[in-house]
C-alpha cells in the first residue's frame, strides 16, 4: 500500500504511476489504485485481518474516523491530505 501526495507539479497520471511503482517495489504484481481524492481532501485506510476500508474527509482525523467506522476493530493503516 502506498500513499502518494500530490504536489503542484505532479499530474494525476504521474501520481497513479508513482503509487503503483511504490507498491510493486516488493515484487507484488497485483497492485491497484483503490481510492484517490482531489484537492483539499484527506484520505485514510483502515484494516482488520480480513477487511480493508477507506474514508475521506477535510482533515486526517475526519478521514481516519470515517475509515475506522467502516470495520469493527480495524486499525488505521495510513492517512494523507493533499
Amino acid at each position: 500500500m502506498a500513499f502518494m501526495e500530490r504536489r503542484s507539479t505532479t499530474t494525476a497520471t504521474q501520481l497513479r504511476r508513482n503509487a503503483l511503482s511504490e507498491c510493486n517495489k516488493d515484487g507484488t504484481s497485483d497492485c491497484k489504485i483503490e481510492v484517490h481524492f482531489s484537492k483539499n481532501r484527506c484520505g485514510a485506510v483502515a484494516a482488520s485481518k480480513s477487511e480493508i476500508a477507506y474514508g475521506l474527509g477535510t482533515t486526517k482525523k475526519e478521514a481516519a474516523d470515517n475509515a475506522l467506522s467502516e470495520i469493527h476493530g480495524a486499525k488505521l493503516v495510513d492517512a494523507a491530505c493533499n
